[in-house]
């Protein structure tokens, strides 16, 4: 090759370079917008397997599965037994289940598996294998209530498995006793014989106040020793409580005394939810207490203005906390009330004040007068944080109220510091309506 060919060949390459140079510069001064998708998924529950144990043809188990994400979907939890040639399963819950596996191939490996959904389908939360022999022994395998969770007083189905081949046991008891969270151990044990050839057992009034409930299986040898067989400990339904209840209501208010529950045990908000005609027409909050007391029940009022005149509502306390047993997010409903608001009332009170009592006059201009009413005073205790209902027979009543004039007399509290509302009772509607309130009044 020439050195002019050369030279020619060399800047065709330069040439056929640059063009490429060009097309990979515009290339990367070009944006592209990329949209990623995060998917976020969930935490699994915790589950601990407190218990598996096999015996010659059973399996059985005691597993506590909590969630404190809320991340599994309800109804999705089981518990799988299986192996290449067989597979059981069985529903369970959140919190402690116990339970067993029955009629199983002998000298037989198996797994146990917790399986749970988190959106994204069926999943192993955990797992453990473990093979059937012959050995003596026995467990705890179901701890079911028999009543409705309102229930004051609790009945709970103890079922019971018990594999005795050389016969060593002579007799069976099951031990219990039940706490609160605020003591610190177990105390007053109760005792009930067990018959080795059945399998369940029932007991009675367990209260339902939010307790531990401790269970001991309890086996005593041909030379009279004890074998404690199993011990377990589960939980009666979680209560959430606290009331609602009317101070005063007239024709576009409502004023309510409401009564939630505090404790130390787990955080619990509380709202009041108004509804017409199955439709949330507002939501009150209710302020969070600043008590350190374990369990306390502190009242407050609070009020939803804005009202109809003549309406139907629905008002509803709701309480949402976490379930310290499971650690599960919770809503529950915990009192409920109905009322009518009343026609529209213009009121007018004029009082006088005596030595030993209140002079009152209450005057309503209205077309409806309510004829079935009595003298009404709610008078607040300042020292103790108490409210007292209080009605007064009106002075010839059949003859002003017809004319809207309610006049009655309230004998002064005895409480060195209160205060005092005055209004009307109807006795037709069962509810109280507030129309004046005197100044806080303190004894010198």
């Amino acid at each position: 090759m020439s050195q002019s060919q050369a030279k020619k060949y060399r800047e065709k390459q330069q040439t056929g370079f640059q063009k490429l140079k060009s097309v990979v510069t515009s290339l990367m001064v070009t944006t592209t917008t990329v949209v990623v998708a995060v998917t976020v998924i969930p935490s699994s529950a915790d589950v601990t397997i407190q218990n598996l144990e096999a015996y010659s043809h059973e399996i059985v188990y005691s597993v506590d599965i909590q969630d404190s994400e809320s991340s599994i979907v309800e109804g999705s939890l089981a518990v799988i037994l299986e192996n290449q040639e067989e597979e059981y399963q069985e529903i369970v819950e959140l919190g402690l289940n116990s339970g067993i596996f029955q009629s199983l191939s002998a000298d037989t490996e198996y797994t146990l598996r917790i399986v749970g959904n988190k959106g994204f389908g069926t999943e192993t939360l955990t797992s453990q294998t473990i093979t059937t022999t012959d050995q003596s022994g026995g467990a705890i395998t179901g701890f079911v209530n028999q009543s409705l969770e309102t229930d004051p007083s609790l009945s709970y189905l103890v079922s019971y498995f018990i594999s005795d081949l050389d016969n060593e046991f002579k007799s069976l008891t099951l031990q219990y006793a039940t706490k609160s969270f605020e003591e610190d151990e177990f105390l007053d044990y109760q005792t009930l014989s067990l018959d080795i050839n059945q399998n369940q057992i029932l007991i009675d009034s367990i209260a339902n106040q939010n307790l531990e409930v401790n269970l001991i299986l309890i086996a005593t040898n041909q030379n009279d020793e004890t074998i404690e067989l199993d011990n377990r400990t589960y939980y009666t339904p979680y209560q959430v409580y606290g009331s609602l209840e009317i101070h005063s209501l007239l024709d576009d208010q409502v004023l309510f005394d409401i009564t939630p529950q505090y404790t130390s045990q787990t955080s619990i908000e509380y709202e009041v939810q108004l509804k017409q005609a199955d439709l949330v027409k507002t939501t009150l909050t209710i302020p969070k207490s600043e008590s350190e007391s374990r369990t306390q029940f502190e009242s407050v009022s609070a009020s939803i203005e804005n009202l109809r005149s003549q309406t139907d509502y629905t008002a509803i306390l709701i309480a949402t906390y976490t379930n310290p047993y499971t650690l599960a997010y919770e809503e529950k409903e915990v009192d409920q009330i109905n009322f009518t608001t009343t026609s529209n009332l213009h009121a007018k009170v004029s009082y006088t004040e005596y030595e030993t009592y209140y002079d009152v006059l209450i005057t309503i201009s209205d077309k409806n007068p309510i004829y079935s009413a009595c003298g009404n005073a709610i008078i607040k205790d300042i020292d103790s944080n108490s409210w007292y209902y209080h009605g007064f027979s009106l002075y010839d009543n059949s003859g002003n109220a017809a004319k809207g004039e309610y006049h009655f007399i309230v004998p002064k509290p005895t409480a060195s510091t209160y205060q005092i509302e005055f209004g009307l009772y109807s006795i037709e509607t069962n509810n109280y309506m507030v129309f004046e309130t005197i100044p806080t009044y303190t004894e010198e």
